[in-house]
């Protein structure tokens, strides 16, 4: 596209950096207050009550805002109510709603946006940060009490997000937490108030520690923002605006201002402590090891020597322990053995990590299960489950297995629990399983559970040609016995921790856990660095634009596409027809492979959004007898987009299902756009030209798949080969808009005047273009134009002068 502008010369030169939020790098405190001080003193008196050792410039506040700052009263309950008690924040039940922040001038409350530096965030380049505290409600009702954040100062009817804590009856002894969201960050026609968890029986009047991680993208008319609420600090989530049902716009910011705020009903009993503000800036994904903290526990359904079922002892464990990765046998789930409770639900929330159980005892009635199961502090990608072989009327044996992403690496875990019997008959045909499903694994391996057998026995001994136990050369150099509990003297060592033999795994130390008395077993936890290296980048993009040669290069995960011998021949064909811009012709014959050794291309590490396009131009009255695959891609998620015969966009979740649609590309010979979106656990949305043609509704996630091969013009074994030409094929490990797709083939260059200066801008999903300007209107003379990212553009400022000059969008 080239735009003409009279009166034009001279340009401003502003050059944008667009950066990709990835991994964390190091925290910057913001403000932060431990309200370790003592008042005899109620109020919000400079110097007194809870600002007590706050005397500005002296504060006993910390961080790079803490200057002038102070706690200020701005609900309605009276000052007596709040006060320091215990190094805590207290608020006592006391008539009338109360509401207090930070104020940098003793009258209004404090915007933390310049602090925050979000006055310069947007989509591209958001602003990372993290909100934590401490809380109590110790309250006989069910008052709530809160924590904020909003853009501006108010009650719960503004709050951009604010975070509830109450118990939802009265006789209830957990927490429930609540969210509160303003129609003005949702867009919805009203508030949000609902519940988003429970937590565990007797939590209530005890301290709850949160964590507000908001990934804030600035003042926005869109919704690119986004909090996340941790219960552990980060380590796993228990609630995300992204994947919020009731957030169908998504979330926002849509002020300039940050404001936080402590709220509390006027029944509520409540402390805070603790509170943070610190910036969380993202980093580079490098190439570095990984390091992190394995258990295995049989937890004999978390009933200890007291015959007392206890989850919260064996939950404080894991936590004191810092352990990321637990796996557990005997886990039982709302039978008698484990007094009704559902011992793993308990144990997730209790520790706050992700968990997946198998139910391997199929006898079992009504809603009674008994297994193994698996905890984890990072995001799990992919679960498996099979039963063992059994001899005669054993108990049912199972092995569970889940794919766990950390930070950026892929890692197998797995856990079983063989039989006890004398006869090791059945031991043996598990361990040959176990080894033989071995050969299928492409990532890191490690193994735990009760395998029922000590060192030097024929299951042992059958594992040991596969599997190295990391004992040998990580123990503490005991004897590493895990059984019997309570003790000493402990008498087994039937509790192992394994890695495959030909994982890139580094044990770096072993114990076992003599400091729990959960179960009959004690646990057994090792430390480990992984080696292996995944970057994930957020797609590929294959643009074909070579235009020779016998690869084509992925501009985004910077993937290699090989079009070996047959390949599909380049043509000048192409969306936009200009110079430079190419296709790839398919005769029905030829393809494209793609290896991703490394696994470049992953989830988004949070749920199973994912987008696909292309470009493509077909045959008039184009029906072959198998629908042409455009490409296909296996690993996580797994998928495939095809056409069918009669012209309709298909579309493949890898062992999981096809989903066929009404979205048919126009019979006219001509290059269209096709894409299909896919928001994890709602549905497929297919679009031609960027235009909604055809919803499909899809819960049941995204395939899976261990092949590291992408195809384009076929599947792997050649099936469903496709005849015409394919262009700008992508993949974006999110559900985009119809305005975020790869759509018009070049995008519209508009421009705007204010004073003496012109703006020209295009969107900023279209990353892959250069602005050029000329003097005149001819092939030669185009000169790059430096731009910058404003939100939702890419924009280039010129003055305006008497000279004539034409601009254009050169593909890069």
């Amino acid at each position: 596209m080239i735009i003409g502008c009279h009166k034009l010369a001279g340009i401003l030169v502003l050059i944008g950096l667009l950066l990709s939020p990835m991994l964390r790098g190091a925290t910057t405190n913001v403000v932060s207050d431990n309200y370790n001080v003592s008042s005899v003193n109620p109020g919000f008196a400079l110097n007194d009550g809870i600002n007590t050792g706050i005397n500005p410039p002296t504060t006993r506040l910390t961080g790079s805002a803490k200057a002038n700052l102070r706690y200020i009263n701005t609900g309605t309950k009276a000052d007596s109510s709040y006060s320091l008690s215990g190094n805590k924040l207290q608020v006592i039940a006391a008539p009338n709603p109360g509401r207090f922040v930070l104020s940098s001038n003793s009258t209004t409350s404090f915007d933390f946006a310049s602090a925050l530096g979000t006055g310069a965030a947007n989509a591209t380049n958001p602003v990372v940060y993290d909100l934590a505290i401490t809380m109590n409600n110790s309250s006989t009702n069910t008052a709530r009490f809160s924590f904020a954040l909003g853009t501006v100062e108010g009650d719960a009817n503004t709050w951009s997000f604010g975070l509830q804590i109450y118990r939802a009856g009265s006789g209830d002894n957990f927490y429930t937490i609540g969210k509160r969201i303003d129609t003005s960050s949702s867009g919805l026609a009203g508030d949000l108030n609902e519940s988003i968890a429970t937590l565990t029986p007797n939590t209530y009047g005890g301290d709850i520690s949160v964590l507000l991680r908001v990934t804030d993208a600035g003042s926005e008319t869109a919704y690119h923002s986004r909090v996340q609420v941790s219960l552990n600090d980060g380590n796993s989530w228990i609630y995300d605006t992204k994947t919020d049902s009731d957030l169908t716009n998504g979330w926002r910011l849509n002020g300039a201002s940050r404001h936080i705020m402590w709220d509390i009903a006027g029944g509520a009993d409540v402390t805070y402590d603790s509170f943070s503000l610190k910036l969380n800036p993202p980093l580079s994904n490098v190439n570095t090891s990984s390091t992190f903290r394995a258990m295995t526990y049989n937890i004999h359904s978390a009933s200890g020597p007291d015959g007392k079922v206890n989850t919260q002892r064996i939950a404080n464990f894991i936590l004191d322990q810092n352990v990321d990765l637990v796996v557990l046998n005997e886990v039982a789930r709302f039978m008698a053995r484990s007094d009704g409770r559902d011992t793993i639900g308990e144990l997730a929330l209790e520790t706050g990590m992700s968990m997946v159980f198998s139910n391997n005892n199929t006898a079992l009635t009504g809603n009674d299960q008994f297994g193994n199961a698996i905890l984890s502090k990072y995001p799990i990608l992919f679960r498996d489950h099979r039963l063992l072989p059994v001899v005669g009327d054993n108990e049912q044996r199972g092995w569970l297995k889940a794919i766990v992403d950390m930070n950026g690496k892929f890692l197998s875990v797995w856990t079983t629990h063989l039989d006890f019997h004398a006869d090791n008959t059945e031991r043996l045909m598990c361990g040959t399983n176990l080894n033989t499903w071995l050969a299928d694994e492409m990532f890191p391996v490690i193994m735990g559970g009760d395998f029922n057998d000590t060192p030097d026995t024929p299951i042992y001994n059958l594992l040991d040609n596969k599997w190295t136990d990391i004992w040998l050369g990580a123990g503490d150099g005991s004897l590493g016995r895990s059984v019997p509990c309570p003790g000493p003297p402990f008498n087994a060592r039937i509790d192992y921790l394994w890695k495959a033999n030909t994982s890139s795994l580094t044990p770096t130390n072993a114990f076992v856990g003599y400091g729990v008395e959960g179960s009959d077993h004690y646990p057994v936890i090792s430390q480990f660095i992984l080696t292996t290296f995944t970057n994930h980048a957020s797609g590929f993009y294959f643009p074909f634009d070579q235009g020779s040669g016998t690869k084509v290069t992925d501009s985004i995960g910077g993937l290699t596409g090989k079009l070996g011998t047959g390949a599909p021949t380049w043509s000048t064909n192409s969306p936009t027809g200009q110079t430079g811009d190419f296709s790839l012709f398919f005769d029905g014959t030829k393809k494209i492979t793609v290896t991703d050794t490394n696994q470049i291309i992953g989830t988004n590490g949070l749920n199973d959004d994912y987008t696909l396009q292309a470009w493509v131009r077909v045959a008039v009255n184009y029906a072959p007898s198998a629908r042409a695959i455009l490409f296909q891609y296996e690993r996580r998620p797994g998928f495939a987009l095809s056409i069918n015969t009669n012209r309709t966009l298909h579309t493949t979740t890898f062992k999981i299902k096809d989903i066929t649609s009404t979205a048919t590309i126009p019979n006219d010979g001509q290059w269209h756009h096709v894409a299909v979106v896919h928001t994890d656990g709602a549905n497929m949305k297919f679009y031609i030209d960027a235009t909604l043609a055809a919803t499909v509704t899809y819960t049941n996630g995204a395939g899976f798949r261990t092949s590291s091969e992408i195809t384009i013009g076929s599947a792997a074994d050649d099936a469903n080969p496709f005849t015409g030409y394919l262009s700008r094929v992508k993949f974006d490990s999110r559900a985009l808009t119809s305005a975020q797709l790869d759509f018009p083939a070049v995008p519209p260059l508009g421009i705007r005047s204010s004073g003496n200066l012109l703006t020209l801008f295009w969107p900023a999903v279209a990353t892959n273009y250069t602005l050029q300007a000329n003097g005149s209107l001819q092939t030669t003379g185009w000169t790059n134009v430096p731009t910058q990212v404003q939100t939702n553009e890419i924009q280039a400022t010129v003055a305006v002068t008497n000279s004539t000059k034409f601009f254009r969008l050169k593909r890069q």
